[in-house]
C-alpha cells in the first residue's frame, strides 16, 4: 500500500535522539527569556523616560501658567464665536469686570467698551479697533488691543493682547497741549517782527 518514495523517505530520516530535541527546547526557551528580559528592560527604561517627560512638562507648564498669570498685559484667547477659552487674571483687571461663564450678546455693551471719542462700539468692529476706551470705578481707561490668529485658519480664533495706555494717552495730550501753547508763544512775536 505503500509508494515506493515514503518507503524510501523513512529509511533515510535519522531520528535525533531525545537528549538533543531537549537541548533545543531548552535553547529555545532561554532565547526566548532572554528577548523577553530585554523587552521588560526596554519597556522598563521607556517608561522611566515617559515619567521623566512628564515631569519636565508638568514643570513647564506650571512655568508658563505663572508667567501668563503675571502679565501686565492682559491676554485672552477666544475662538471663531468669540467665546473665551481662556485669559488671565490681568484681563479682567484692565475691562474691569469678570470674564462671564457663557459669552454675553454683545461684548462692547458687556464691558463698556467705547472709541477713543466715546462714541459706541460696534460689536463688529471689536476684533478690529486698536484703541478702546472701558469704564472703571475711578474714570475711564484707555486700551491698545493686539489681535493675532492662533494659526493660518481663522475657525481656530484669536489671541486678544490687551494693554493700559491711559497715562501714556494722558502725556500724548499734555505735550500736544504744550506743543499748541509753544506754537501760539511764538507766532505772537514772530507776527509782530
Amino acid at each position: 500500500l505503500l509508494s515506493p518514495a515514503l518507503t524510501t523517505f523513512e529509511a533515510t530520516a535519522v531520528p535525533m535522539p531525545l537528549g538533543s530535541v531537549m537541548e533545543l527546547l531548552v535553547s529555545a526557551l532561554i532565547l526566548v527569556a532572554l528577548v523577553l528580559g530585554m523587552l521588560n528592560q526596554r519597556r522598563d527604561q521607556l517608561l522611566a523616560d515617559l515619567a521623566s517627560e512628564r515631569t519636565r512638562a508638568a514643570r513647564q507648564a506650571e512655568i508658563l501658567e505663572s508667567i501668563f498669570e503675571t502679565m501686565a498685559d492682559g491676554v485672552l484667547v477666544v475662538d471663531r464665536g468669540l467665546n473665551v477659552q481662556m485669559h488671565n487674571s490681568a484681563t479682567e483687571r484692565l475691562l474691569g469686570r469678570p470674564m462671564p461663564a457663557i459669552s454675553p450678546a454683545a461684548w462692547t455693551e458687556y464691558f463698556g467698551l467705547t472709541r477713543l471719542d466715546g462714541t459706541p462700539l460696534p460689536e463688529s468692529e471689536l476684533i478690529g479697533a486698536e484703541f478702546l476706551t472701558v469704564g472703571v470705578k475711578n474714570g475711564s481707561r484707555v486700551l491698545r488691543q493686539t489681535v493675532a490668529k492662533m494659526t493660518d485658519d481663522a475657525d481656530d480664533g484669536w489671541m486678544i493682547v490687551v494693554s493700559d495706555i491711559t497715562e501714556h494717552q494722558a502725556r500724548v495730550q499734555e505735550l500736544s497741549g504744550f506743543a499748541g501753547i509753544v506754537a501760539h508763544d511764538l507766532r505772537s512775536p514772530l507776527t509782530s517782527l
